[in-house]
Parts: structure tokens; sequence; C-alpha cells
């Protein structure tokens, strides 16, 4: 698995300026493939001289041969984006008609690029390919990995403690593997006993070909006392839109991916016993950090890949998690973990009914959101709504996270064209088939819709 290499950084940050490169050029030209005197004229027009890039420059960061600061990616960016999709200038383009997550995946791009460019300054080491760890097979059968990595030890560079932690990457031993090896990874989690996390917009992790060895692997560590914390991408996530695959897989086809995976991960967390069960969390996140995370222990592998790229396919790190680059990677991890939401808050909306002579009951229901309105589905709702008349129920709900409001209930009509589409929807998100749907209309202040 592992790729024998007197600079491993060095390959992958080539590997993720060049990706920068392709997702700049796919940007310029879903904006009508303006020339970069054009791009140079508008920019500076638009935002001056500071942070503009000269004709030379822009040739060599859109081919992925030159590194940039983050104020001249920016720059590029916003200069890009006063283009429409046909190529034509939005007259009135200000910077603050861009919303934040359109630039955060690329902030997130650029400062995980500038992590590998300090981190390739650094020594790699060298190691011997080893063949992948077992996992048993049978659920009784429990035994310690049957082989470890070794790794040659390299000093440390000498510490410079007034660089930013950033700057101090390099200082970690860092092991380069060709590909993401799921197999391998799943029986470095069989035998973790202390954090397991992964970021990724979605991974063939959770797929069909490597989850159930995964679920040994989780089950192994959460009974060893191992938390396992797996980020994945909002399936709808704004930033899906940006994410260009290079083999063309729409943004469908990506959400499509996250949902199988979540539906996998669903699953795999209802499998596990009580006592593991709350060791085991998936959370969903707005913003793509740029990098991938895959930690067992006190080691993780990462990739830089380019926006919309599969990670497993690229070159990966092997870091030691309490290294300065390691830790950079943990810190962003952290960071987008506290924003984040839980998978429970999307399969499942919360619904209070108060009738009239004020009883009240809960309801946990699955549910869709069609053109920001929320529809739910659920037996127990369906049941509770048919023995009450809804003049007589006060409904509360809250989807996502958000405060509870309160709600109207309307029965969708079967045999409208919003049904058909409901029933679409719903299997997408679910694999499964819902009959009937009840829009949850929020209530006007005041009580007048």
């Amino acid at each position: 698995m592992a790729q024998n290499s007197a600079d491993g950084t060095a390959a992958a940050y080539e590997e993720a300026l060049q990706g920068l490169g392709r997702a700049l050029t796919e940007l310029r030209r879903q904006r009508g493939a303006p020339s970069f005197d054009r791009i140079r004229v508008r920019g500076v027009k638009l935002f001056g001289e500071k942070g503009a890039c000269a004709k030379a420059t822009q040739s060599k960061v859109f081919s992925g041969r030159q590194f940039i600061s983050l104020d001249k990616l920016i720059w590029l960016v916003l200069t890009l984006l006063s283009w429409d999709e046909n190529g034509m200038e939005y007259q009135l383009f200000e910077r603050r008609h861009v919303p934040p997550t359109v630039l955060e995946p690329w902030r997130q791009q650029w400062f995980a690029l500038d992590a590998l460019r300090a981190a390739r300054r650094g020594r790699v080491t060298e190691a011997e390919d080893t063949a992948p760890a077992h996992i048993p097979d049978t659920d009784a059968a429990v035994s310690p990995l049957d082989s470890q990595p070794t790794l040659r030890d390299v000093p440390p560079l000498p510490r410079k403690d007034r660089r930013p932690l950033i700057s101090r990457a390099q200082e970690g031993r860092v092991r380069e593997h060709s590909r993401l090896d799921y197999e391998w990874f799943s029986a470095q989690v069989y035998g973790s006993t202390s954090n397991v996390k992964i970021l990724d917009i979605c991974s063939d992790l959770f797929g069909p070909q490597f989850s159930e060895r995964f679920f040994r692997g989780v089950r192994s560590a959460t009974e060893n006392g191992a938390r396992v914390q797996i980020l994945l991408l909002g399936p709808d996530s704004f930033a899906i839109s940006l994410l260009s695959h290079e083999e063309g897989e729409s943004s469908a086809d990506i959400r499509r991916d996250i949902m199988r995976n979540l539906r996998t991960l669903y699953s795999l967390a209802r499998r596990l016993g009580e006592d593991s069960r709350p060791l085991f969390e998936v959370r969903l996140c707005s913003t793509p950090l740029g990098m991938t995370l895959y930690r067992w222990g006190d080691r993780s592998l990462v990739s830089f890949p380019a926006l919309g790229r599969p990670s497993g396919n690229g070159v990966q790190l092997e870091v030691v998690a309490k290294s300065a680059f390691g830790a950079f990677v943990e810190q962003g991890f952290d960071e987008l973990w506290l924003r984040s939401t839980p998978l429970e808050r999307f399969t499942h909306a919360p619904v209070t009914l108060v009738d009239s002579a004020g009883g009240r009951r809960e309801f946990s229901c699955r549910f869709v959101v069609v053109e920001y309105c929320v529809y739910v589905t659920g037996p127990d709702l369906l049941s509770y709504m048919a023995g009450h008349r809804f003049d007589q129920l006060s409904v509360y709900s809250a989807v996502s996270g958000g405060s509870a409001g309160a709600c109207e209930l309307i029965v969708v009509d079967d045999e409208s064209d919003l049904h058909a589409s409901l029933i679409q929807h719903f299997a997408e998100k679910y694999d499964a088939s819902a009959a009937a749907f009840v829009w949850l209309r929020p209530r006007a202040a005041g009580g007048v819709q």
C-alpha cells in the first residue's frame, strides 16, 4: 500500500496545487472562459490593484504550477464571479453580493494547500509496503491486528518558536500512501482504543464493498471505549453545486452518493449495542474543509483532493495526530464539528401536537424539504391526526435544530403533482416509500397567514 518516496509531501503538494488550478479553470469555464487580460482588467476595475494577478501569474496558477497568496486567490474568484454563466458582466457587482458559503470552500482549500506547502519542506520517512491487516470475519473472533506499519525514525527539523503553527507543520514524520485502502483502514479502526475521526464529502468506506468490515471495526473500537466521529458534507449544502467531478459526475449524483452513505451509517448505528451507540456519532457540515481526514488512534491519513474529486484515489499522507501538521488538520476538523448538524436532525423532525384539553404528544417524523417547505410523514402522526380535529390541535416543530415554531397541518392531496414529487424525494432520501404527507406550514406572527 505504501509508496517509497524521499519526499511524499512534495508529490501531494503538487497534486493539491494542480487540483486548485483545475477548480479555478472549471470556474473560469462556467463564467464564459474570459481571457487572462480580461480577468485582470475586470478585477482591477472592481477591486483595485491590491491582490491583482498579472497575466503570466494567472497562466501558472490556472495550470497548477504556482502558489499564490489567499488575497490573490479571493481576488481571482471574485473577479470570475462577476461574470454570469453566459460570460456577461454583472454591471453592479459587489463583493457583498457573494454569499460567504461561496468563498469558504476556496478559503479552506487554500489553507489546506498552504499547510501542505509548509509540510513539504520537512523530510519524509520511507517505509516498506505492508499487507492489509486482517479483521476477523466471525463476530466471536477477537484478535490483535496481524501487522502494523513500521516507520524509519527521522529527527524533526529544529523548531523555531516564533513561527506560527502552520509554518511548523513539517516537524512530524510523514509517510506516503499511493491511495486509501479502505480494508486496511478498517483494520486499524478495529484495533483502536481511542479516537477515530473521518472527514470527507462522501466515502466508498461506507459503500457495499467495505461497510461490513468497517462496521466490525467500529463495533470493536467502541467496545474498547473509542469515540468514532464521522463528518460528511450535508446533501442539501450549497457547496455541492460547486463540486465538479473530473469524471463528469453531477451535483445530483454527488447528493445521491452522500444519501447512500447516510442511510448506511444510520443503519450501522442502530446495529450497535446500547453501550457502543453513544460513542458513534455522524454529523453533517455545510462547507468542505479542502482536505480529508481518516484517523485511528494517534495516527491519521490526510489528503488534499481537488473539489469533488474522490479522495481515496489520491495520495494519502500518514502523520502523527499530535504533530504540528496533524494538529492543524485536527483543529480544522474540530471547528467544523462544532458547526455541524447531527445526522438525526437530517433524518427526523420533532413534531409536538397539543389538543384542546392540554394533552401533549411528541412525534419523531421522517421528512423532506421541497422549495423550503417541510413535509412530514409517519404512521403514528397520521393515526393521531385522524382522531382529532385539526382546528383543535396546536402544532410545534423545529427542523434541523432550529427553534420550535407554531405550524399548521395541511394534508397534501394524494392526486397532486406535489404528492408525486414528494414520493420521489422521499425515496431518494430514505430508500423507502410513503403514502401520505403533511405540510407543516409556519404560522405567521399574530396567527394571520
